[in-house]
C-alpha cells in the first residue's frame, strides 16, 4: 500500500520538497529536487536535481540519480547511507567570482562545516560507489578571465568509497573517462582522492591517453583562499614514478613540440605551478635527445 502511495506523481514532488527544504534550513544551502520516487521502499530516485552557489548560479546538475537507501530513515537526516549510486546527464561549474578568494564549491561545503557544539551536527554522506555517465565539468575564475579555464566532457567513471564529512570529501577514483578542452582524450584515470580546506591529495594515480601514460603521486598544499590564485600560491608536491607521454599529445597544449617521439622521465616537482624545482629527474626520450 505504501509503495503505491510513494508512486504517486503529488506525493514524490512533496517529498522532495521535504527533504530539501530540511538540508537548507539547517545549512543555508539551495538544493532543488523535481521528483524523489521511494515507490520500491528500498531504492530512491532523484530527478533533475539542481545545487545553486551563493550567486544562485548552477553548481551542480543532475538529470537523473538513482541508488538504495542502506538505511531508510537517514534518507530524512543529515546523515546519509547510500548504497551504489548512479549519476547521468549533468553538469558540475567549479567558479571563483571576481573579486572572491573562495571558489563556489569551497563556500558550499563550508556551510556543512560545524563550528559551536550547539550548531547542526556535520553533514555526513557515505556511497560504496558512484558511477557518472555522460557529467560535463567547466572551471571558471572571474579574477583571471571572463571565459572557462578549463573544459572537460562526456565525463565516465566509477568513485569507489565516496565520503562527505563536513568539508571534507575523499574518494577512490577508476575507469574514469573524459575529452578535455584541448581534445585530449584520458581513457583512463584512477586515484585516491582527498580534499579538505587545506590539501588536496591525489595518490596512486594514473592517467593514461591512447599513447601516454603518468604514474604519480600528487599532493596540493594550500590555505583558505589559495585556489583562487592556483598557479601562484598552491603548493605542489609531486612524485611522478615511471611516466610515458606522447609530443602529439603535449602538442595540443603546446604548438612547439613535435609529434612524433616519445618521452620518458621520473622525478620530484615541488613549488608552485610558476616557480617550481624538479629533482632526481630521468629523462630520455625514444630519439636519445
Amino acid at each position: 500500500m505504501l509503495s503505491v502511495i510513494l508512486s504517486f506523481s503529488s506525493v514524490q514532488t512533496g517529498l522532495a520538497r521535504w527533504v530539501t527544504n530540511k538540508v537548507n534550513s539547517s545549512y543555508g544551502t539551495s538544493i532543488e529536487i523535481k521528483k524523489l520516487d521511494l515507490s520500491s521502499i528500498r531504492n530512491v530516485t532523484l530527478k533533475n536535481v539542481l545545487i545553486r552557489d551563493h550567486h544562485n548560479d548552477t553548481l551542480i546538475s543532475v538529470e537523473s540519480l538513482e541508488t538504495s537507501v542502506l538505511n531508510y530513515r537517514n534518507l530524512f537526516s543529515v546523515q546519509l547511507n547510500f548504497g551504489e549510486i548512479y549519476l547521468e546527464n549533468g553538469a558540475f561549474v567549479l567558479r571563483t567570482y571576481k573579486g572572491e578568494e573562495l571558489n563556489n564549491l569551497s563556500v558550499f561545503v563550508n556551510k556543512f562545516k560545524r563550528e559551536k557544539a550547539k550548531e547542526s551536527p556535520d553533514f555526513k554522506m557515505f556511497s560504496s560507489s558512484i558511477v557518472v555517465e555522460k557529467i560535463n565539468f567547466t572551471l571558471y575564475n572571474e579574477n583571471k578571465k571572463d571565459e572557462a579555464i578549463v573544459y572537460y566532457k562526456k565525463i565516465y567513471g566509477n568513485f569507489d568509497n565516496f565520503q562527505i564529512i563536513g568539508s571534507n570529501v575523499s574518494a577512490n577514483i577508476h575507469d574514469l573517462r573524459v575529452v578535455e578542452n584541448h581534445d585530449v582524450a584520458v581513457v583512463n584515470f584512477k586515484t585516491k582522492f582527498s580534499y579538505t580546506n587545506t590539501k588536496m591529495e591525489f595518490l596512486d594515480t594514473r592517467l593514461a591517453t591512447k599513447g601516454s601514460e603518468l604514474l604519480a603521486d600528487v599532493v596540493f598544499n594550500y590555505e583558505p583562499g589559495d585556489l583562487s590564485d592556483f598557479t601562484n600560491k598552491v603548493q605542489i608536491e609531486a612524485n611522478f614514478k615511471k611516466s610515458d607521454i606522447v609530443l602529439s599529445d603535449l602538442k595540443k597544449f603546446y604548438g612547439q613540440f613535435g609529434r612524433h617521439d616519445i618521452i620518458h622521465f621520473s622525478g620530484l616537482v615541488k613549488g608552485t605551478i610558476n616557480d617550481f624545482v624538479v629533482e632526481n629527474i630521468d629523462l630520455e626520450s625514444d630519439r636519445n635527445s
